[in-house]
């Protein structure tokens, strides 16, 4: 009986004394790029599965589609800190729900070529610019439960505006006493999320509305 031929002789065995599986033909396209790889299975059929595109990744086997979109830029939030924000927000559109008192106004085009070149940055930045303001006086009650309204009406904000607000408007929250440091936080959110319909439903201000009261806005 002759024995088998080993690689090292130069040779390799025949086909039918190796496994199936061990043997791969790849189909090449003119550019060159493997499409696919078909390997015989232990059975006798052929598995194709796709090659690597570009950079390694394999393509999408369901949708075929690219990677996802980047999802939209959301809007600045910014701060107001001056008094003068206070009370043109003070004169506009307000709402006023259980948990506190929103005031809200679109900003005039003629306040930003005034502004300053770091304000105008903001503005135009993707996404645009929400400026928010929080008035909670000596009517919410002593330090204690004036700077708890407050940081429960900025956490409300923060959560509610980037999605409900709209860039160019300003917002001031009031808080009222007892009801914005003991409602539920989420009883909090829902009543944000109530106010800003319906101040963007309002127009704007009738003339003679009433204005600020005396001594409003800009306390913090």
């Amino acid at each position: 009986m002759t024995p088998p031929v080993t690689p090292e002789a130069g040779r390799w065995p025949d086909a039918d004394r190796v496994a199936p599986a061990v043997f791969a033909w790849a189909d090449v396209t003119s550019t060159g790029d493997a499409v696919c790889a078909t390997a015989p299975s232990a059975g006798g059929s052929d598995a194709t599965t796709p090659a690597a595109g570009p950079g390694g990744d394999s393509p999408d086997p369901v949708s075929g589609d690219g990677p996802d979109a980047p999802p939209p830029e959301r809007p600045r939030l910014e701060t107001l800190r001056k008094r003068a924000d206070f009370l043109r927000a003070a004169r506009a559109g307000r709402a006023r729900v259980d948990a506190f008192t929103l005031q809200a106004r679109r900003r005039d085009p003629e306040e930003l070529s005034k502004s300053a070149p770091a304000e105008q940055a903001a503005e135009e930045a993707p996404g645009g610019l929400i400026r928010v303001g929080y008035t909670c006086s000596k009517k919410v009650g002593n330090a204690v439960a004036r700077n708890r309204a407050k940081r429960r009406l900025r956490e409300a904000a923060r959560k509610v505006l980037p999605v409900l607000g709209r860039p160019g408007w300003d917002y001031v929250l009031i808080g009222r006493r007892d009801e914005t440091a003991a409602l539920p936080f989420e009883r909090l959110v829902e009543e944000l999320e109530r106010a800003l319909h319906r101040a963007h439903r309002a127009g704007p201000p009738a003339p003679g509305a009433r204005g600020p009261r005396r001594g409003a806005g800009g306390r913090k």
